[in-house]
């Protein structure tokens, strides 16, 4: 059954909200690096319409954040409280994100799901996305808070 949910944009002003729902989700996040506070204005300024949330009743149950490299987009941080997963919400903030790439000209959408989540997986499976088991993921960081 649908959560009654509303999907919205959301501020920096939400910002202890978003790391509420982060941490009762077990998201891994940066808190010394690109998830401080100042960090996320500077994204927000960029472009607001790339933080989502989800409302039930007022309160901040789940988050997405897109992000775009000019040709692809990204969806990051998706993270729903545990008490309202498998209501919908997290299929409604990743179409409604993106809903906002595909706004700016973006065809092409990615994820990258941390330690192969099967829930994960099997959302975003459902919903067209597709597994690409011959590309390796690799990153240089300047630390690991970033």
């Amino acid at each position: 059954m649908a959560a009654d949910h509303e999907i919205m944009p959301f501020s920096i002003e939400d910002f202890d909200d978003m790391i509420g729902v982060w941490e009762l989700a077990n998201l891994h996040y940066k808190p010394l690096g690109r998830d401080t506070r100042d960090s996320i204005l500077v994204q927000m300024e960029e472009d607001p319409g790339m933080f989502l949330c989800a409302r039930v009743e007022g309160k901040m149950v789940g988050t997405v954040i897109g992000s775009s490299d000019g040709r692809k987009g990204y969806i990051n941080r998706l993270a729903i409280v545990p008490d309202m997963r498998r209501k919908g919400i997290a299929k409604a903030l990743i179409t409604a994100i993106e809903n906002h790439l595909n706004s700016l000209g973006l065809r092409i959408i990615t994820v990258l799901i941390e330690d192969a989540s099967k829930e994960s997986m099997e959302l975003f499976c459902s919903m067209g996305y597709f597994s690409h088991e011959d590309i390796a993921y690799l990153s240089k960081r300047e630390s690991q808070d970033v």
